[in-house]
């Protein structure tokens, strides 16, 4: 029973682990690649990727510049203005073969914004 108990803390630990290197990282030739990093910094640690699809898209953020205001007390009370920004997109795909999952990474503006393993990778 008690083996049982400590092979089940085993299994979820590991998990644990695997989850949380997919959710902010991953290791690419024992280096960490993280979420914020740049592409350079992503090639320096996995090479150049297999395959790279880029793209641009309208986003829509809160503008908080206060540039053109002298008044530093109104400051805090203009709402801020909604501003359209074009961001470059890129997803690059790492296809290490049938040993291991194949991995997207999303760029936004040249910085990694989100790291996903699918399936098993292919040559």
């Amino acid at each position: 029973m008690k083996i049982k108990y400590l092979i089940h803390c085993f299994l979820i630990c590991i998990i644990a682990v695997l989850m949380n290197d997919t959710a902010y990282g991953l290791r690419c030739s024992g280096k960490l690649v993280s979420i914020g990093d740049t592409k350079s910094q992503v090639i320096n640690k996995c090479g150049e990727p297999d395959h790279i699809e880029s793209w641009e898209e309208e986003m829509i953020k809160k503008d908080h510049d206060y540039s053109d205001d002298h008044d530093r007390s109104y400051r805090g009370y203009r709402e801020p203005f909604l501003v359209k920004e074009y961001v470059k997109i890129e997803e690059w795909t790492y296809n290490r073969g049938p040993t291991s999952f194949i991995r997207y990474l999303l760029f936004e503006n040249g910085r990694l914004k989100k790291i996903n393993l699918v399936d098993k990778g292919h040559y």
